[in-house]
């Protein structure tokens, strides 16, 4: 038996015995009640997001990655990991976000489980994960989500393309707005707090200038710090952006050597508590980055 077998193996014994069926630290903390409707578990927010506006009331959606939790570093529990064992649709990101989610799958034992690994056939950047931050990507993603569901679900079929056709029309709605408001702006400098927004950089002409790495644990050298300063000055940066669900403190840092002021480019890998008491989604967090955006490069919004 291979390593990943065996352990595996661990945890289903270990996990078996355990009572209820809830999925502790989840999301949305408890596996959906055999409802008869679809039951998808999708690994994080903007997954999930599309996933709900494909599905409607024909699918139950869990996320996995709760509110408020940044996705790089979280790592499932030993009962999340099996939570696939009930569920009918599995919806992942891929471009290595969740290094765990073929363990979940293997973990599950489950035949009829589909697959959605969303990015899978995209054109995708060598590390940056963050394919959502793209409209005509995201388009992609809602693709590979519509014909999962209908694999899962063949008699949901006409609920599911009309949902599509209609998420996917709002998607190149975005993506015409960020290019009318974009317009003059290629070659632009973006000064970020990690590096998250290649897709979006990469789609409308824009050089994204990370603070730290493809992590945002990951901290800067006092030399990269020293460089970054350099950079932001001869660049003139009024703005530098940071997160809405990682700590300020090196973007502040950054934009007070220099001058600048701070702003947040939202990576939208997952909702705060104020933003989801505010009724924000997608749709509206890609509006607010926009207008944020057009600050930094010194476009009227």
């Amino acid at each position: 038996m291979k390593p990943l077998s065996r352990w595996v193996a661990l945890v289903l014994l270990v996990v078996t015995g355990l009572t209820g069926c809830g999925v502790p630290g989840g999301g949305d903390q408890a596996a959906p009640a055999k409802t008869g409707r679809v039951r998808l578990v999708a690994t994080f927010y903007p997954i999930a997001y599309f996933a709900r506006e494909v599905g409607s009331d024909r699918v139950e959606v869990v996320t996995l990655v709760p509110t408020g939790v940044e996705p790089h570093e979280w790592e499932p529990s030993p009962r999340q990991l099996l939570s696939l064992r009930e569920t009918d649709v599995f919806v992942y990101n891929g471009a290595g976000l969740e290094p765990w989610a073929s363990r979940m799958v293997e973990g599950a034992n489950n035949q009829r489980l589909v697959v959605i690994e969303t990015s899978d056939g995209l054109e995708l950047l060598p590390a940056d994960p963050h394919v959502w931050l793209d409209p005509v990507l995201a388009q992609g993603q809602v693709a590979r989500i519509v014909e999962g569901l209908i694999a899962a679900d063949p008699q949901g079929e006409p609920v599911y393309r009309a949902n599509g056709e209609a998420l996917t029309r709002r998607l190149q709605e975005l993506d015409e707005k960020y290019r009318q408001a974009l317009a003059g702006s290629e070659g632009a400098k973006i000064f970020t707090s990690h590096s998250a927004f290649s897709y979006l950089a990469r789609r409308y002409s824009l050089r994204q200038v990370p603070v730290m790495g493809l992590s945002p644990e990951a901290e800067p050298s006092p030399a990269q710090m020293a460089q970054l300063v350099r950079l932001a000055r001869e660049e003139g940066a009024k703005y530098i952006f940071f997160e809405s669900l990682t700590s300020p403190r090196l973007a502040e840092t950054l934009a007070g050597e220099v001058g600048a002021e701070t702003l947040v480019l939202n990576p939208i890998e997952g909702l705060t508590p104020d933003e989801v008491s505010r009724g924000e989604d997608y749709f509206t967090l890609m509006e607010q980055n926009l207008a944020n955006l057009l600050k930094a490069v010194e476009q009227k919004p």
